[in-house]
């Protein structure tokens, strides 16, 4: 409504000087083409376009129809008629533009027949030649105005067919793009699902390996003691058995005793540590958990796997840290962070280290893994992310170990993983994730 006042105010200064320069006449002619221009801008305002477009096309007819009628043929009203019939062939079409030519074809002929009658008023001398004139030109601009207007609509179609055509391709390029999408995400599931059985087939191997010691170590000390306790019995039946035989086996015993409870006491920590983690890992819980418990338990799980490469791996988490979220993705990072560090950071270097640590800011938990490797050079660290890239191409790199990390961290964990690194100077990864995650338990 403002801008509507504003508009209207402007018209009526238009008018109020348009009356002042003609001399505060009162030609119909000039206060109707005002009128016009006024309602015109108010439909146009009103977003009547199509409306506007008609009161400007024969709001013009009407006014130089007026003047043509008072004037004569030769006043400048007759001038203003072509104008229209132009107009109405452009906005309009050429229905518009013939119907406006025949009515100004009909009022030139009307004012020549009114002045052979002798109805005349105070105009310039009419022939029939100026009347044949104006039918002609009347004639002509319908002509070329509907010429223009077929002009206009094939070139309109042609816009419209580009259009459609590129509304379609665009449908069905957003189509292919969903179901490239969908492939995409199928892939990425079904290659962190890999990822995930390959950590945990290395995890058994390594495992494995390690239960071989301490599930060795109760199988020889429970076969001495079977041989030991024959021996023992074989003299009780042959009543040679002396003090000494006795306190011998006794101590003998117990030492074997212990080294038995020590070695199925390890054996079942490893088995309950691995117990975990695959249930963790396949099952993608969430739950309660302690942070220091969780990375120990992944650590302890692939140190077997690690330890002829001669690095030392130290985790330095303070107890208490409680979470609630997936432990079994958070372990599946941790392991891929060592095995990355292992692979590429300390590479043959006997002398490497890894350290784990945490700390906590808010409602964040920061989880660094620090390795004292090569470190990365600028280009290397700009892509290590990236899904398939690797600087191991065909020595046991996959490139998809820090990629499907990445993933984890941010679509399963909610958080971000990083990496700082300069080349001699080893790198750091750091994953950071809420302590509890949003969402009921």
């Amino acid at each position: 409504m403002h801008k509507l006042g504003a508009s209207l105010l402007g018209v009526a200064l238009v008018l109020f000087f348009g009356l002042y320069l003609a001399n505060l006449g009162t030609r119909p002619s000039v206060i109707l083409g005002i009128l016009v221009g006024v309602i015109m801008l108010v439909l146009v305002r009103a977003g009547r376009l199509v409306a506007a477009a008609h009161v400007l096309c024969w709001g013009l007819l009407i006014s130089g129809g007026v003047g043509v009628y008072m004037f004569g043929l030769r006043s400048t009203g007759a001038l203003v008629i072509p104008l229209a019939i132009m107009s109405a062939g452009w906005l309009l079409g050429r229905t518009s533009a013939v119907s406006l030519a025949v009515v100004g074809s009909s009022l030139s002929v009307w004012v020549y027949v009114e002045h052979m009658q002798g109805q005349v008023r105070d105009i310039p001398q009419i022939g029939l030649n100026d009347t044949m004139a104006h039918v002609a030109i009347f004639s002509v601009t319908a002509i070329l105005a509907a010429a223009m207007a077929a002009t206009l609509r094939i070139q309109f179609g042609k816009v419209n067919a580009l259009a459609k055509g590129l509304q379609d391709a665009n449908a069905t390029l957003e189509q292919r793009v969903a179901e490239r999408s969908a492939q995409l995400a199928s892939m990425q599931q079904k290659v962190m699902d890999t990822e995930k059985l390959t950590s945990l087939g290395s995890m058994v191997a390594g495992i494995s390996h390690e239960l071989n010691t301490p599930l060795g170590n109760a199988l020889t000390v429970s076969t001495t003691m079977e041989a030991q306790v024959r021996t023992l019995s074989q003299r009780v039946e042959a009543g040679k058995l002396t003090r000494s035989d006795l306190s011998e086996f006794l101590a003998s015993a117990a030492d074997m005793s212990a080294l038995t409870t020590q070695s199925i006491t390890r054996a079942a920590g490893l088995v309950t540590s691995f117990k975990q983690i695959a249930v963790d890992q396949t099952s993608e819980q969430r739950r309660s958990f302690q942070l220091h418990q969780v990375v120990a338990d992944n650590v302890a799980a692939l140190r077997p796997s690690i330890r002829n490469a001669g690095i030392a791996i130290g985790v330095n988490i303070a107890a208490g840290i409680a979470c609630e979220s997936y432990p079994g993705p958070l372990g599946q990072v941790v392991t891929n962070l060592l095995q990355n560090a292992v692979l590429h950071g300390l590479d043959g270097n006997k002398q490497g280290s890894v350290d784990i640590t945490a700390r906590v800011t808010e409602d964040l938990v920061c989880l660094d893994v620090y390795d004292n490797g090569c470190g990365m050079e600028p280009h290397v660290q700009a892509r290590v992310f990236d899904p398939f890239f690797t600087t191991r191409l065909g020595k046991g790199g996959s490139g998809l170990g820090l990629s499907v990390s990445h993933r984890i961290a941010t679509s399963v964990l909610g958080g971000n993983l990083t990496v700082q690194s300069q080349p001699g100077q080893g790198s750091t990864f750091t994953l950071t994730f809420p302590k509890r995650l949003p969402g009921s338990l």
